[in-house]
């Protein structure tokens, strides 16, 4: 290795140093952020159903007897779950069921397709943002299998303008609603509740968020 090419890699070996620090103290931000919807939710009856990675698959430690790191086994980019994820909630009423899905999208500037993000094709980040996105829906049909409205949604990002919808999905009449928040607008408690877990609640409550 020449110096140059040493000294170039130490820089960055640097930078990918100071990155983690930034990184861990954002993850911690967006499980704080996350842990206290999921503590609201659960006081009024909403259950936990599960949480995925959005723009990529679960970390290999989930797979601990494969080597992810055989050629061509996986991505790079599986190592950062954390770029954007989500939270899904379910509640019922005696009248409706809800389901709750809550994005956490650290950087809008890659658009999710079928191979692996290559940050050089990403928009500059001074021109993204970071955000959380609310999505709820309310079926008054019993037992509602809400993947296939979830994949409606994903299809159809029309609806996501932050109004409400009503949804006709497989032949099941729902209501909808994508609400976005800007993350640095939630840089404490008092503004998750206000922001995030008011609006659910109101929902949940019957009223449709503002």
């Amino acid at each position: 290795m020449t110096d140059d090419r040493h000294d170039g890699l130490s820089t960055t070996l640097n930078k990918v140093r100071e990155a983690y620090r930034l990184i861990h103290a954002y993850q911690r931000l967006t499980i704080d952020i996350m842990g206290l919807i999921y503590e609201e939710l659960a006081k009024h009856g909403a259950s936990f159903h599960r949480w995925a990675p959005v723009l990529g698959h679960y970390p290999p430690r989930s797979r601990f007897d494969q080597p992810f790191f055989a050629p061509g086994n996986g991505w790079a980019w599986d190592l950062v779950p954390g770029y954007a994820w989500k939270a899904s909630f379910d509640h019922a009423t005696p009248t409706h069921a809800h389901r709750i899905i809550v994005y956490i999208i650290s950087d809008t500037g890659l658009e999710y397709g079928t191979t692996e993000p290559d940050p050089e094709t990403f928009e500059p980040p001074e021109r993204c943002a970071s955000t959380v996105w609310v999505r709820v829906w309310r079926s008054a049909a019993p037992g509602q299998d809400w993947e296939p409205a979830r994949r409606y949604v994903n299809a159809n990002p029309g609806v996501n303008d932050g109004e409400r919808h009503t949804l006709t999905v497989n032949g099941q009449t729902m209501e909808f609603q994508h609400i976005t928040v800007p993350l640095e607008g939630l840089d404490d408690g008092a503004a998750v509740h206000q922001l995030v877990i008011q609006p659910i609640l109101r929902w949940l409550g019957g009223d449709v968020a503002s």
